[in-house]
């Protein structure tokens, strides 16, 4: 999860800079810098190759995490991701070939699971709503 994070993406693409040197000049071509954000990541999958591998290997991880709960916890009901890469990006999510692949690995043993929906949570204000939840439960 934490890998996932948006944090952490930035190192990831630090990281790839050092693993893919060749693939520097280009990059910062493309995003106008050697640090960018989470976001600047995001928006350009399509346009930088750094970009794509980060964008890839988050999908298998979240794919891998999805089909792990519903392996383990057999959760019939669905599937809900939540978390501000998730809802800034969850088309390019739900797109993608990596985040189905990943997906699949697990479904394999279980064929039923495969008609597990997920579903990606919607609300803007869900760390506020945790926050007076925490709240209420010490008072």
């Amino acid at each position: 999860e934490m890998a996932t994070a948006g944090g952490w993406i930035p190192i990831w693409y630090e990281f790839l800079l050092t693993k893919f040197p060749e693939h520097a000049e280009k990059s910062k071509e493309v995003l106008g810098t050697n640090k960018p954000t989470t976001v600047q990541i995001f928006e350009n999958i399509e346009n930088d190759e750094l970009c794509k591998k980060i964008f890839d290997e988050v999908c298998d991880i979240v794919g891998s995490e999805i089909s792990n709960l519903t392996f383990r916890t057999l959760c019939t009901g669905g599937v809900y991701l939540t978390g501000g890469v998730i809802q800034a990006n969850h088309e390019k999510f739900f797109a993608s070939e990596k985040l189905k692949e990943a997906v699949a690995v697990k479904y394999a043993f279980i064929p039923s699971l495969a008609e597990v929906p997920i579903y990606y949570i919607d609300v803007q204000d869900l760390p506020f709503r945790g926050a007076f939840e925490f709240l209420c439960r010490l008072i």
